[in-house]
């Protein structure tokens, strides 16, 4: 881990956090009134580094055991090395047991076309969407989202969008009362695409930043702490191994203390999962990039993982 470590009495910080290019300018929309209940410890299972190939399998796993999904991050992968070097996804996803009574799905691989489909059918039997998730996967775009059947504010999704067009959306949703809940930007061919959702939950003051540096990150990471705000939303942009950008979305809703670690490894993200549940806090996120290396003269690309957490 690399970043600096910033400690206060509320929470740790190591996350680099990122900042809106001149092209993505940054909100914060204040909204007094609504007091929120900070978060309950949760029962929950982390996975991390899943072959899209293996999903499945442990979904159905999970979901037997009373689990449903929370959050999920696609990603690409550059395995091997320089000699023997491919690309291929995984995914990094939060389960937790389900409430009773609660009816949720969750779905994977799916086209834009099949993800709309899926969309109108499951708003049509009356359930919202909770999360959405995009992910390059064979030279295209997939998206994952998941659903639940309960009462929520009005929202609004996007998908596929140009990246170019992005900001215009992001406006008018902002003018029309909504707050970003979550984002993700894949890049293919050299173009970016961006995925959101947006609701009226009144959620006190918000800010989303993204296109951010490392450094940057970090900055926003500490500004929002000084400012009273969680970090709710954490999605990563990577073209290749050596240019990748951080997004990040920020609250003020009420909660006991919150941190983000962000450049672990495998033993590192694992670790530390084990040391935060131990302190009473459950896993918002976690989210990962590839980081160019050597070994033995071999280019190899290491994982690395960004992990959030509050009480």
């Amino acid at each position: 881990m690399n970043f600096s470590m910033l400690k206060t009495s509320t929470f740790v910080l190591l996350l680099a956090t990122f900042f809106f290019s001149s092209c993505e300018k940054e909100e914060v929309i204040p909204t007094p009134g609504e007091v929120l209940v900070p978060t309950v410890q949760a029962d929950q299972k982390v996975e991390t580094a899943v072959l899209v190939a293996d999903y499945q399998n442990l979904f159905d796993l999970r979901a037997r055991e009373g689990y449903r999904p929370v959050w999920i991050d696609g990603f690409l992968h550059r395995a091997g090395n320089s000699t023997d070097a491919y690309n291929t996804t995984m995914f990094n996803v939060v389960f937790e047991k389900t409430p009773d009574n609660l009816e949720w799905a969750a779905y994977h691989g799916l086209t834009s076309a099949s993800y709309q489909a899926k969309f109108d059918e499951m708003t049509d039997k009356g359930f919202r969407l909770a999360f959405i998730e995009s992910y390059p996967y064979n030279g295209g775009v997939r998206y994952a989202p998941i659903f639940v059947k309960e009462a929520g504010p009005v929202y609004k999704a996007v998908h596929g969008l140009a990246h170019a067009n992005w900001q215009n959306y992001f406006d008018d949703r902002v003018a029309e009362g909504y707050r970003l809940v979550n984002r993700s930007v894949v890049f293919v061919g050299g173009s970016k695409f961006v995925t959101a959702l947006f609701d009226k939950k009144n959620v006190g003051s918000w800010i989303s930043k993204s296109n951010m540096s490392p450094n940057a990150t970090q900055t926003a990471m500490e500004d929002n702490q000084d400012a009273g705000r969680m970090l709710i939303h954490l999605d990563i942009a990577q073209e290749n191994t050596i240019e990748f950008t951080f997004g990040a979305v920020w609250t003020s809703e009420a909660h006991n203390n919150w941190y983000a670690l962000n450049k672990l490894d495998q033993d590192e993200l694992e670790a530390e999962i084990t040391v935060a549940k131990s302190n009473g806090y459950k896993v918002t996120l976690v989210s990962a990039y590839d980081e160019h290396g050597l070994i033995n003269g071999n280019e190899v690309h290491f994982i690395r993982y960004a992990v959030g957490f509050r009480k």
